[in-house]
């Protein structure tokens, strides 16, 4: 199968090169010790995977006038505020669209200001809302229908019916539509979002086992996958001898010594 946004790329490549290695061997297996008469899997072709994700991100100033614009109108409509609300919900979660759609009111701790997402692999993890967040919510609850989903459908024009979950199709639409009067040389998605979140807590020197806490993953490895910041501009090479420097300086201070010129013009 493939994205259905980008055709010429293959849903869950890396998931599926795992499955083949794992069935080859096992044929292997079978070949070796019960005489199987071939591995069917032995010219498997392997599928390209990227190193790092393509999807677009935004810096920290780009996050804020996309999230400013749309606090902006969101007394406009009901409409607004929820598309705001995802905007937020995306921003300050990390959020993929299929945890975003599955979010309920009952999943959220309001003493605690915590709530449980259901993720990726069919796990859950726990998350702490943000005082923005968490306050944002709250005065949107009062303003939509009785449903334990946060995010739902404001109009159905198919079968009436909005007791359900926003589909992850519209979250996709919404940002896209977003993005295109804001950003218009830019092909945000969701993922966008999640993506620019551990852009910026990174380039912030947010402990890294502190964002996997936020994201879910696994691994520094699925991390470093999202990372697609300047490898020139955010290199530790640029901020080594600055910290050599100020150590040298700092302990000849400390012990009286004179400080030497090692250029003279």
């Amino acid at each position: 199968k493939y994205q259905k946004y980008r055709p010429d790329e293959v849903i869950n490549a890396k998931s599926i090169n795992r499955l083949i290695y794992s069935l080859s061997a096992f044929f292997n297996f079978l070949v070796s010790k019960y005489n199987y008469p071939f591995n069917p899997l032995l010219n498997f072709t392997k599928l390209k995977v990227n190193s790092k994700s393509n999807t677009e991100s935004l810096n920290k100033s780009e996050l804020r006038i996309i999230i400013e614009h749309l606090e902006c109108s969101k007394e406009n409509s009901i409409l607004d505020y929820r598309n705001y609300l995802i905007i937020l919900a995306l921003s300050s979660l990390a959020l993929r669209r299929n945890e975003l759609s599955n979010l309920k009111w009952s999943d959220i701790n309001i003493k605690e200001r915590t709530i449980i997402v259901f993720q990726k692999g069919r796990t859950y993890k726990l998350l702490p809302l943000p005082d923005k967040l968490f306050i944002e919510m709250s005065i949107y609850k009062k303003m939509t229908i009785k449903s334990d989903y946060i995010f739902t459908p404001i109009v159905n024009f198919k079968t009436k019916e909005l007791n359900k979950p926003i589909s992850t199709d519209s979250i996709f639409k919404i940002i896209k539509n977003i993005a295109s009067k804001i950003y218009p040389n830019k092909k945000l998605t969701p993922h966008s979002f999640r993506k620019s979140f551990i852009e910026i807590c990174l380039s912030e020197k947010i402990d890294p086992s502190s964002i996997i806490n936020a994201t879910g993953h696994v691994s520094l490895d699925s991390l470093r996958y999202y990372d697609g910041r300047d490898n020139l501009k955010y290199n530790a090479i640029n901020e080594i001898l600055d910290i050599i420097w100020f150590v040298t300086y700092i302990i000849l201070i400390t012990s009286e010594l004179p400080i030497i010129r090692l250029f003279d013009t």
